[in-house]
């Protein structure tokens, strides 16, 4: 079975796709990360795991995001 991250700011029906997981427990590291991630940053955003069976590809979503990688020199 396959999981998905998905991040959702209120509604959690209202999701934005980021990662797909072979495994359950990669998929909640990354949970876990994100979730700390938004944590420290004040954001409202939500991570959560989910089955890839409850995933709608192509439909319409609000949630948009950027991701950026900071160099450390």
């Amino acid at each position: 079975m396959k999981w998905v991250l998905v991040f959702y700011l209120l509604n959690p029906q209202d999701y934005k796709i980021h990662t797909a997981y072979i495994h359950q427990e990669n998929c909640i590291a990354a949970q876990t990360r994100y979730r700390d991630i938004f944590s420290q940053v004040g954001t409202k955003m939500h991570a959560e795991c989910r089955r890839e069976k409850d995933i709608q590809l192509g439909r319409r979503t609000s949630v948009v995001y950027a991701k950026f990688t900071l160099d450390e020199d």
